[in-house]
């Protein structure tokens, strides 16, 4: 107040003494403070939380001060509570009933007294001391704390599965005393939330520039909103609508819509609808929808299409289309599509798999194309791949090389016009298997030996490649189609120039064991040579035993044809 001021100094030495007055009738008057303490209204709910927690969250909302000894007060008990628009002193005989716990005010405090009879309420004025001090706390009985295990015990036996604890906001407490010092006894801090019975509450539309700056205030993560902007980076508890993110979006519960963020969004359970992030999607539980990635999504489930830069991973189970530049993930149950730059894994079945480099999977419903490698288990449909391996192939397995582990794998040894000794493997399935072939001819050398020298033997040998169906005839028989490259190695170790023996074979195979089968047919043989003597430097070869067909001319390609009969042993 201004000194100069007439007015003012009338006031001054009126008001004062009055004020000075009333302000010592609150503060020297106990009993009328215990009685207003009494009679405030209390709004509250409690499922699980321990009677410690209960006890710090009136304390700090409502001002009220407890004073006990953690000695006797079983403060980890479960309390059940819910109060709507209750007196204080209502709300604590609710509170104590079921507990061994009686308590008096004595001043602007509340103090708690173990009884060993729960529901004894409120306690005589004659029972305590006017003034109660608290203490810290005091090494526990062990005796006190077996009965406040087994009374807990008893509780969780006899209630429903503990719920999350719920409050009500601050903003319909009363704010007027300030709450008393318990850290000496807190254990966990006590968040307010939203009252169960309005939880989740929904709104039209929040703005917000960071989390909890904006509309909805501290309250945020429990709000969920039909419209939500974030300018930077906002928390929300759900989406119910439309939710755009200048940075980054973080949801606690549920998106049901869109969501849109220029770097990221971040979902604590389910999404539903479509999610954008610019750089990464994360979802805890399942997304229903489209959900794309600048760089990557990660979902725990996915009944979605997911799109992203680098990769894709649905952590327990996928059902859908996955595609991304590097690599798809699935590490649960998956009945989709996965296609990827460099690789896909499965760890369940799968319906189709594509990948430029490899694709591993458990079943697979349809196919598997890779540029390098397929594994699989069961495989329904097809594996396309340099190389293929699977426990069992439907139709076929095309590659370099497939290994199939309940597939048409078979050792061969035989023998033919061309080549004395055959040996041959062979892998994959009836419907198309690969040929890994070697064989070796021992013959008298062509050459007229020279002046002093004896006729002696030379060594041809190939090594080669080839392809081959087996076609079921009847229960111990098959006709087998087969297509083979030999490059011959005629009378050196290796001969570089082109001396390519082209073989078609049919033969018809009986089975005359368990495994075991012989095999007889014909075949049909195309070499081509530019093979030069070393001695004279002509174009030359003696492969063939007789011949069909030879064209042969100075300086071009040798053109030989002849027929032949191969025989043998497979196991």
């Amino acid at each position: 107040m201004d000194a100069n001021n007439p007015v003012s100094g009338r006031i001054s030495r009126h008001f004062l003494p009055f004020l000075v007055g009333w302000m010592g009738f609150f503060f020297f008057s106990p009993s009328w403070l215990g009685a207003q303490m009494a009679e405030q209204k209390i709004q509250a709910q409690y499922a699980g939380a321990s009677l410690e927690d209960v006890l710090q969250d009136l304390s700090k909302r409502y001002g009220v001060r407890f004073a006990y000894s953690p000695e006797f007060i079983p403060l980890q008990e479960p309390v059940h509570l819910k109060v709507q628009n209750a007196s204080l002193q209502e709300t604590l005989d609710q509170l104590f009933a079921p507990l061994p716990i009686r308590h008096q005010y004595v001043g602007r405090q509340v103090v708690l007294r173990f009884s060993p009879k729960p529901g004894q309420g409120q306690l005589g004025s004659r029972e305590l001391p006017e003034e109660v001090s608290q203490k810290s706390p005091l090494y526990a009985d062990p005796r006190l704390r077996a009965v406040a295990e087994e009374r807990r015990q008893k509780w969780q036996e006899s209630l429903p599965e503990l719920e999350q604890r719920q409050k009500a906001p601050a903003s319909q407490t009363s704010s007027s005393d300030t709450a008393g010092d318990l850290s000496e006894y807190r254990l966990t801090p006590v968040v307010p939330e939203v009252p169960a019975d309005k939880k989740p509450l929904s709104r039209l539309a929040q703005i917000s520039l960071l989390p909890y700056l904006g509309t909805n205030s501290i309250y945020s993560s429990q709000m969920s909103n039909q419209v939500s902007v974030n300018l930077l980076w906002g928390v929300n508890g759900g989406v119910e609508g439309l939710e755009v993110g200048g940075f980054v979006n973080t949801i606690r519960n549920d998106v049901k819509g869109i969501q849109l963020a220029g770097w990221a969004n971040v979902v604590g359970d389910d999404v539903t609808g479509i999610q954008y992030g610019g750089l990464f999607n994360m979802v805890r539980d399942t997304v229903s929808g489209v959900q794309i990635g600048g760089l990557f999504n990660v979902a725990g489930k996915a009944y979605a299409v997911q799109g992203a830069g680098l990769f894709n991973a649905a952590i327990f189970g996928f059902r859908g289309v996955q595609g991304a530049g590097l690599f798809n993930y699935c590490g649960g149950a998956t009945t989709g599509i996965q296609g990827a730059g460099a690789f896909n894994i499965s760890r369940g079945k799968v319906k189709s798999q594509f990948a430029g480099g490899f694709n591993l999977a458990g079943d697979v419903e349809n196919n598997q194309i890779s540029g390098v490698l397929n594994i699989g288990k069961k495989v329904e449909g097809y594996q396309i791949g340099l190389i293929n391996f699977a426990d069992t192939v439907s139709k076929a397995s095309f590659g370099l090389i497939s290994i199939i582990r309940k597939g048409y794998n078979r050792v061969e040894i035989g023998g033919s016009e061309t080549f004395f000794g055959n040996f041959a493997l062979k892998l994959g399935v009836k419907s198309f298997y690969n040929i890994f072939y070697l064989g070796g001819q021992w013959k008298n050398d062509p050459m007229p030996p020279g002046p002093g020298e004896s006729a002696g033997k030379v060594l041809n040998w190939g090594l080669g490649y080839g392809l081959g169906t087996a076609i079921p005839l009847g229960a111990r028989s098959l006709l087998n189609v087969e297509a083979l490259s030999i490059h011959v190695n005629e009378r050196e170790i290796w001969t570089a120039d082109l001396h390519q023996l082209n073989q078609l074979r049919l033969t018809w195979d009986v089975r005359f064991g368990s495994r075991a089968s012989i095999y007889l047919g014909p075949t049909a043989n195309y070499l081509l040579s530019r093979r030069k003597d070393p001695e004279s430097g002509l174009l030359q070869t003696s492969l063939a035993p007789y011949l069909w067909i030879n064209h042969a001319k100075e300086g071009q390609t040798t053109h030989q044809f002849w027929g032949g009969l191969t025989a043998g042993v497979r196991i």
